[in-house]
């Protein structure tokens, strides 16, 4: 039970940051502040660094059960997770690159 709540959780941190940056969620970015902008995915990069500390916790509680179902999911939430991540932390790279300029 306790691996599918952090599964479901999961799959909800993932895909926000994902509906912003595909837009099907769209940012007013001209009416938002940087601040809030910086805030947003601040928070963003936060959840999901917490979701791949977890997964990867879970996923070495995991490692003798063997190749089932739920260490599939698991690893495939994990992977996804820190593509994500790794995307959100170069959006923040380019808009504290941008403020030195």
């Amino acid at each position: 039970m306790k691996e599918r709540i952090l599964f479901i959780i999961s799959g909800v941190v993932i895909a926000v940051p994902w509906l912003f940056l595909l837009e099907i969620l769209p940012v007013p970015y001209g009416q938002i502040s940087t601040a809030a902008e910086v805030t947003i995915e601040g928070v963003m990069f936060a959840a999901l660094s917490a979701v791949v500390i977890l997964l990867r916790k879970e996923l070495k509680h995991m490692k003798g059960s063997g190749l089932t179902a739920k260490r599939v999911i698991g690893r495939i939430l994990f992977v996804l997770a820190s593509v994500t991540l790794f995307i959100v932390g170069l959006i923040l790279l380019l808009i504290a690159i941008s403020f030195t300029l």
